[in-house]
């Protein structure tokens, strides 16, 4: 009988990615939130964690050290209480509206307010007390102790948008439905219970590089 030819293969190592394609990834269950400050499960970790938004550093994932990321540059002090960061200036949220100083502030005020639900993150900043505008593209955090992780706490925090978060109940703001970022994707859609779609933004501030045209998360 006749049959057909068996189909190609290709060696992993012959492979380069491709524009435009698609990842699907399975999840066990819709996640609590997209809002990353109040976000408390792995599954919302893992969808809008440097995909949606970003920290003022991020881990090398090849020297796993510190490197810029929202923040261009940084200075510790000689006695390693006072951390001064110089933000980038061409950042815009997936809105349009410019990323400032005022965002980094605004996130960590939010986090360090008790009313607010982020006890895991606030643990680790529980140190710092204040956080300084100096100026739209500087800021500067001290701190009354010295930390190990003082500075990968503070370059990992999250980043919300000051204007989209500002008035009524942090918590239960829509925007944990309906997130904006200043990442390389940004969010479609959410269906409860069936699957939540992000879209690669070509607006991004940090240019071409990150191939998947959806990131698709089925649940």
């Amino acid at each position: 009988p006749a049959t057909s030819a068996p189909p190609s293969t290709t060696s992993v190592s012959d492979q380069t990615p491709v524009t435009g394609d698609w990842v699907i990834q399975a999840i066990g269950s819709d996640p609590d939130t997209l809002n990353p400050i109040t976000n408390q499960d792995e599954t919302g970790n893992m969808i809008q964690s440097g995909n949606i938004f970003e920290g003022l550093l991020t881990m090398d994932n090849y020297t796993l050290k510190l490197k810029p990321q929202l923040a261009e540059s940084y200075e510790i002090s000689s006695d390693q209480l006072t951390y001064t960061f110089h933000l980038r200036h061409d950042v815009k949220w997936q809105d349009g509206k410019p990323f400032s100083a005022d965002d980094v502030k605004f996130s960590f005020d939010r986090i360090m307010d008790p009313k607010v639900d982020a006890a895991d993150k606030r643990s680790y900043l529980t140190t710092i007390k204040s956080c300084d505008i100096l100026d739209p593209y500087t800021v500067r955090f001290t701190a009354d102790k010295r930390y190990f992780k003082t500075l990968e706490s503070l370059g990992t925090m999250p980043i919300v948008p000051k204007h989209l978060l500002e008035q009524g109940d942090f918590n239960q703001n829509p925007f944990g439905r309906h997130p904006v970022g200043t990442g390389p994707y940004q969010f479609v859609r959410w269906d409860t219970g069936s699957q939540i779609v992000l879209e690669r933004d070509d607006n991004y501030w940090g240019g071409a590089g990150h191939y998947p045209k959806r990131l698709v998360y089925q649940i």
